[in-house]
């Protein structure tokens, strides 16, 4: 019975293995496939557990432009070093310093290249997801 036991868990830990070490090698691929792109835009959703928004966010070279349109209609344009925000219902806009604001979140998903290293990720349905925890 011993014997059988030891048998079972040697084969639970390399498929175990071979599990995390295929995870790895996808997100190095997924990594890698981010940081190549120079454009590209996504549709996104964020919940700030009071909040649920809804958008797109398009990704240029130097610049980071994330529209939101659920619930209010916003604009944030962000570079390294500066950024514009303007609310079209109240027609109003602010220039500001993007570091260390709820807006750099956004450069920093697309301009950091190691900002998903120590993400989840899960492959379903032909999608990959990526998930990470912040504040």
């Amino acid at each position: 019975m011993k014997r059988y036991l030891s048998y079972f868990y040697i084969i639970l830990f390399l498929i175990l293995s071979y599990k995390a070490e295929s995870n790895t090698d996808t997100k190095i691929k997924i990594l890698d496939y981010l940081n190549s792109m120079k454009n590209f835009s996504a549709s996104f959703i964020q919940n700030d557990n009071e909040t649920l928004s809804e958008g797109v966010v398009y990704i240029g070279k130097k610049r980071v432009r994330a529209e939101y349109l659920f619930p209010s209609k916003i604009l944030i344009v962000l570079d390294e070093d500066k950024a514009m925000y303007y609310n079209y219902e109240l027609e109003e806009d602010e220039f500001f310093n993007p570091k260390n604001t709820n807006a750099w979140f956004f450069y920093d998903i697309f301009r950091n290249p190691n900002f998903f290293e120590n993400s989840k990720i899960t492959l379903k349905n032909e999608e990959v997801l990526l998930k990470k925890k912040g504040s």
